[in-house]
């Protein structure tokens, strides 16, 4: 079982991995082109120090039995 986070900005560039957890391990955050994340367990997503570069869809996937995939756009004013 794992939980991976995606980011894929407004541009239309392909959806990029920004984190992700294996089993019940430590979150492991990625390089990707937005800084500032980090991961609450079992399965926050926390953006800090927020500017326009946010803007775009976040996925979120749980790959398990029963598991799938939920998404939120997010718009900085």
């Amino acid at each position: 079982d794992y939980r991976i986070w995606y980011f894929k900005s407004t541009g239309g560039s392909p959806r990029e991995p920004l984190a992700f957890i294996v089993f019940d391990g430590n979150p492991q955050i990625l390089n990707s082109t937005i800084t500032g994340v980090d991961i609450e367990k079992p399965a926050t997503l926390v953006l800090k120090n927020v500017d326009l570069s946010y803007n775009g869809t976040y996925f979120f996937q749980l790959v398990s039995p029963g598991g799938g995939e939920s998404k939120v756009s997010v718009f900085i004013a």
